[in-house]
């Protein structure tokens, strides 16, 4: 809303208008002084004294009028600095509010796309069995021993040695695509907001889980692995879940550890954390 003083608008042009009064009243009072007398009835004495009040008012009223405007443009100039100041003003407002909107519509989309995540059948298997998808892919990784570990395995090497052992068609076309929605979505946030949210999904998909993803991406779709490890999810995933220098290299990112020298220790662990799960799970007889 527009604030302007009205004294600074009256207070000039009252002063104009009483000079003008005080002009003409002086005028007028310097003539009946020096001039006083009968009314005259001639024609010609009443066009002199038009012609005396024009010749000493004229001027005066000219130059108050110059004034008037020039203060009248001077008040228009502050009005519209002050409705500039308003529009950016409120320019600034709506722009807030409407970044304040985005970010809730953000958030709104990613507690749809969690709730999808954490309802679908698919990816409640996958996390009820993430441990042994994550041993499928270090079986995988250290066929060849230690140290040919950290080899280039070719995304069609990677999903023959799978398919047969894990639901690769649904990994690709649920988990993945569902888990990267997400990523994308929370790439949208504010870093406060952002970092809240990545706690979620990370406690939905769990270490083991996110753990799988990262390293079956890093074999089998560069667009996907580079979409996954901007989102920092890694920093949950537990050392002995850490199968390659790439995957280490990202976790050294937002957690360092010393994966070089531990390695042969965190696959021991890991493969003993396997061996103890399926010792678990075997039925009783």
């Amino acid at each position: 809303m527009l604030r302007i003083n009205p004294r600074k608008i009256k207070l000039p042009l009252e002063t104009i208008v009483i000079i003008a009064i005080t002009g003409a009243l002086t005028t007028i009072a310097f003539y009946a002084y020096h001039f006083h007398g009968p009314i005259s009835k001639n024609p010609e004495s009443w066009a002199l004294l038009g012609d005396f009040f024009g010749g000493v008012l004229n001027p005066i009223f000219g130059f108050l009028t110059i004034i008037a405007l020039l203060v009248t443009i001077k008040i228009q100039i502050e009005e519209l600095k002050l409705t500039r100041t308003e529009i950016t003003k409120s320019a600034a407002a709506l722009s807030a509010q409407q970044k304040t909107l985005e970010q809730q519509s953000i958030e709104q989309s990613f507690f749809r796309f969690l709730e999808n995540l954490e309802q679908d059948e698919f990816v409640l298997s996958f996390r009820n069995t993430s441990l042994n998808l994550c041993n499928e892919i270090f079986n995988l990784i250290y066929e060849e021993g230690e140290t040919r570990a950290d080899r280039d395995i070719r995304q069609e090497y990677a999903i023959e040695k799978l398919k047969d052992k894990i639901d690769v068609g649904a990994i690709n076309q649920v988990l993945i695509e569902k888990v990267s929605v997400l990523i994308i979505i929370l790439n949208k946030m504010k870093k406060p907001q952002r970092a809240l949210h990545l706690r979620l999904l990370q406690t939905h998909l769990e270490s083991p889980l996110i753990s799988f993803i990262y390293h079956y991406t890093s074999m089998t779709s560069k667009v996907r692995f580079e979409l996954i490890k901007s989102s920092g999810l890694i920093s949950v995933v537990a050392p002995f879940l850490i199968f390659t220098r790439k995957i280490a290299s990202e976790k050294n990112k937002v957690t360092p550890f010393d994966y070089e020298s531990r390695r042969s220790e965190l696959a021991e662990k890991f493969r003993k954390r396997y061996l103890e799960e399926v010792t678990d799970n075997e039925p009783e007889v």
